[in-house]
């Protein structure tokens, strides 16, 4: 399998991040009578965090594109605004190891015996999900994305309770069970960009939705699906951030 940032960015995007993007951890339990519904589901979402210095995780994977089709293992480190750390393997096998960093990011190819160097701000285009480094780590430690609380909008339907907003990038629909678990959402840039996150499975013991589909929509369409679970998560326990160019290897 090969990744590359010219020919498949929407697919290291998957793979890298929304590996862990929605990894959201869940509050403490909650009555499912709602006193204010808006402002009771508001809540129940701002204690979905994660406050964290190190961070760590294993993730199984697998996408599904018209360009891609496939899985692996994935290991992820990051320490809170600074590094994210990251390897890709298949069969065994590691196929590529990463570094992101605030302002540039340098990725291996193994098979290819290559690397890339590049900004941070070239991991992302108008043709997928636009995040900043912050957020971006934000979103791998399972923090979630928060409409601003003034545009919140509250809608019961049937036995679901859904609420809505917008922040300065997305606007954000969130649909809850009448147990009030959050089981879908979904964020919109703009009418040709939208990512809906269904919770698939809820690791009691960790509180960490650890299996959940990703599917991203671009101009109206499938363009990827993506199957994640979780395991082995760790905060706060430091971790060894091996990377190094080898110098066989030449850059893309």
């Amino acid at each position: 399998m090969k990744f590359t940032f010219n020919n498949t960015l929407f697919q290291l995007i998957f793979l890298l991040i929304l590996a862990l993007l929605f990894s959201c951890k869940t509050s403490k339990p909650i009555t499912t009578e709602l006193q204010s519904p808006k402002n009771d589901l508001y809540k129940r979402l701002k204690d979905a965090s994660i406050d964290y210095h190190w961070y760590s995780a294993k993730a199984k994977v697998r996408l599904e594109s018209s360009d891609l089709n496939g899985g692996g293992r994935m290991n992820i480190r990051m320490v809170n605004d600074s590094i994210i750390w990251f390897n890709f393997k298949k069969i065994s096998i590691e196929g590529a190891r990463g570094i992101i960093e605030p302002n540039n990011y340098t990725i291996l190819y193994r098979t290819e015996k290559k690397y890339e160097k590049g900004l941070f701000e070239n991991l992302f285009n108008k043709s997928t999900i636009p995040l900043s480094f912050i957020e971006l780590q934000s979103f791998i430690a399972g923090n979630v994305p928060l409409p601003f609380e003034s545009t919140i909008n509250y809608v019961s339907q049937d036995e679901f309770h859904l609420i809505e907003g917008r922040n300065e990038t997305y606007h954000l629909v969130y649909t809850f069970d009448k147990e009030l678990n959050l089981i879908e959402y979904v964020m919109t840039v703009d009418q040709n960009r939208k990512l809906v996150v269904q919770i698939k499975k809820l690791d009691k013991e960790l509180g960490i939705y650890g299996n959940r589909k990703l599917t991203y929509y671009q101009n109206h369409l499938k363009s990827g699906i993506l199957e994640v679970d979780l395991s082995n998560i760790e905060i706060d326990i430091p971790k060894k951030l091996p990377f190094s160019i080898p110098g066989h290897y030449t850059q893309y």
